[in-house]
């Protein structure tokens, strides 16, 4: 779209994730572990999330940025034996090799969370815009709420409220 106040396809690029997760039979320890020179960590998500009977686990490794398969599921895979999984405990295991995390990032260059386009940039009357990429106020969700919020109020102030007649 191009709207009034910018064109929404120069926004930056999307801020991405390759992604590992495994279905195992018992409960790693550690259970998270954070890399030091790498945006990469791993995480047991089940317990506490109930995604895995009991005594099981899910397990998620988790790279932002993503690069490619070949680069990437590697340096999961090892991350997940970090986190205190070993080959035998994997039952089930899904790797996503380039996931979208958040529509954009803010950068200095864009001028921040207030260079990212207002509800209205849409150039066109009547159409609004709401996501995370959307307005001056949050990140990922607050984002989308705030952005959502501010949308749904100018479109409620425009409407007519006049009475109808009932025939």
């Amino acid at each position: 779209l191009v709207g009034s106040e910018m064109c929404i396809t120069d926004s930056p690029p999307p801020v991405t994730a390759s992604c590992l997760d495994v279905g195992v039979r018992r409960v790693p320890e550690p259970g998270y572990v954070l890399a030091i020179d790498d945006p990469l960590y791993g995480t047991t998500q089940s317990p506490p999330a109930r995604q895995a009977p009991a005594g099981h686990g899910v397990v998620a490794a988790i790279r932002y940025g993503a690069r490619t398969a070949d680069l990437d599921r590697p340096q999961l895979e090892q991350m997940i034996g970090e986190v205190g999984v070993r080959p035998d405990d994997v039952v089930v295991s899904r790797f996503l090799a380039r996931m979208v995390v958040a529509a954009t990032t803010p950068t200095a260059a864009s001028g921040g969370v207030r260079g990212r386009p207002a509800v209205t940039s849409a150039g066109v009357p009547g159409v609004l815009l709401a996501g995370d990429w959307v307005g001056p106020d949050g990140l990922l969700a607050d984002a989308s709420l705030a952005s959502g919020r501010s949308a749904g109020r100018l479109a409620a102030s425009t409407l007519d409220r006049s009475p109808t007649a009932v025939a």
